[in-house]
Formats: structure tokens, sequence, C-alpha cells
């Protein structure tokens, strides 16, 4: 059972609203600090919004009946969907840690239960980009890995577990 939440249109789910209730302290006031302030919570909640708000992510409809191939060609055409959406959006001009957090929060569950095929650029690449390169490369790789013009992948090993290869 979900309620609505006064003053807005989330949905809360009646027992933890109900817990909230019996708090000694402010849950809002917890979630300010969560978040980093008010305005990130509210920031937080518009990029919410912006996923779940539309119908056309379907985030309620299951997968578990698609074969393999259906299901990833459905995941493709929610991430193309959600790409040009970003895109025409104003609000997200040079913020990369949005759209970030949009891949992050939503890739494996409600808007991409099946994962976003390209969740690993954006969670990963894009974000080794911003923490370890340098400007210059930054000039070079960060333009054309925003724009999808190149799609960046991960890989790690861990000490010797295949970092030798003639052991291997």
């Amino acid at each position: 059972m979900y309620t609505m939440k006064s003053g807005s249109s989330r949905l809360v789910n009646a027992d933890i609203a109900k817990e909230r209730q019996k708090a000694s302290f402010d849950p809002l006031e917890l979630t300010y600090l969560v978040d980093g302030g008010q305005e990130k919570t509210k920031h937080r909640h518009l990029l919410d919004d912006f996923v779940l708000g539309d119908s056309a992510l379907d985030t309620q409809s299951s997968d578990d009946y698609l074969s393999y191939d259906d299901s990833y060609s459905r995941a493709l055409k929610k991430v193309a969907y959600l790409l040009k959406k970003i895109r025409e959006s104003p609000s997200f001009e040079n913020d990369i840690e949005s759209i970030i957090h949009l891949f992050l929060k939503y890739s494996g569950s409600t808007a991409f239960p099946e994962g976003a095929p390209i969740g690993v650029h954006f969670a990963m690449f894009i974000p080794s980009l911003l923490g370890q390169a340098s400007d210059e490369q930054h000039s070079v790789w960060l333009g054309p890995a925003m724009d999808l013009k190149i799609i960046g992948c991960y890989a790690q090993t861990e000490l010797g577990h295949g970092d030798r290869k003639s052991v291997v």
C-alpha cells in the first residue's frame, strides 16, 4: 500500500510513512544531511521526476517474459530515448554529474531493470576520465565520450591473478 506524500506527487510506502512519523528526529533533516543539503535534495528529486515521471521509460512493466534479444533491444531503445531527452533539456547542459547520477541510480532498477546497455560507460568510464585524466586528456576524450562518439569500457585485474602473462 502506497500513499501520496503531502504536497508532492511522490508515492511513499505506507509502512515507511508510518515509521517516519514515529522518529525522534526529523527524517527530512536527515535526508538533507545525507544528500549534502536541501538544494541537493531538491535537485535529486528533480532528477528522479525526470525519469520516473516519463511514461516512455515505463518503469512498471516487467521484462521477465522477454527473450534476451527483446529485453536488450528494449533497453537500448530506453537508453536512446533518455539520452535524447537529456540532450534536449537545457537543465543538463554541462551537468555531467547529474547525467552520471541518472545512469548510476537507474541502471539495474526501475527505469532499466534489464540494465542499461551503456551503464558502464556512464557509471565507470566517464567518472574515471573525470577523476584520473589530465586537463589535456579531458579536452581530447571527455567531449566525444559524453556525445557517445566513443563508448568506454572498464577492465581491471588483481595482483597475482592474471597480471603476469608468463605465469598464466
